[in-house]
């Protein structure tokens, strides 16, 4: 309870100043001024209370409201970090093959695909090991990529999509592009 941890400091505090202003300023004052002190000071410490008491029921209904309204709270902390973390990978997952979905996204997922497969071909060529921690992202970057566009291409699930799948770099550059109409109204067709 908030108010039984507070109320130790308040007296405290409320108990130096007495004994201050007892030894200080009480000797000063005119006769019946203590009175009307205490007095006012006992008032301020019932009302300080009653405000610290009221915080608090405030405090721990609102909550408790949250807690309704949001039972995974109600789950020990490293079960609700385990959910949360789940759930946005999950919604960053979706995003991710919504944004991979569209045609522009689809090509250059395709370009980046090609690049890192070069680049782990060179890396071989010249030497690099296995275990080296530069193949390794290499490798994973390239994975990555290459799941999120499939990923991307099977949200997508257009004709396009699939068009732009199957192509050469240049040849989904001219899907996304359109010259693929164009060029079919001429006759002529790019793979």
């Amino acid at each position: 309870n908030t108010v039984t941890t507070i109320t130790p400091m308040v007296e405290g505090g409320y108990n130096a100043i007495k004994t201050k202003v007892e030894e200080n300023v009480m000797p000063h004052l005119p006769e019946g001024t203590a009175e009307a002190l205490q007095s006012k000071m006992n008032g301020a410490v019932a009302h300080l209370t009653v405000a610290v008491e009221k915080v608090d029921s405030l405090a721990c209904g609102g909550v408790d409201q949250l807690v309704e309204k949001i039972p995974a709270l109600k789950e020990a902390t490293p079960e609700l970090v385990k959910n949360t973390k789940e759930t946005v990978a999950s919604y960053f997952t979706s995003a991710t093959s919504f944004l991979a979905s569209f045609s522009l996204a689809q090509v250059a997922l395709k370009i980046v695909d090609t690049g890192l497969e070069v680049v782990e071909q060179v890396i071989t060529m010249a030497g690099g090991s296995e275990k080296n921690i530069i193949t390794n992202g290499i490798r994973t970057l390239h994975t990555t990529a290459n799941t999120i566009r499939i990923e991307g291409n099977k949200k997508a699930g257009t004709e396009k999509a699939k068009k732009i799948e199957e192509a050469s770099i240049i040849g989904a550059i001219v899907e996304v592009s359109g010259l693929s109409e164009l060029l079919a109204m001429l006759g002529l067709k790019v793979t």
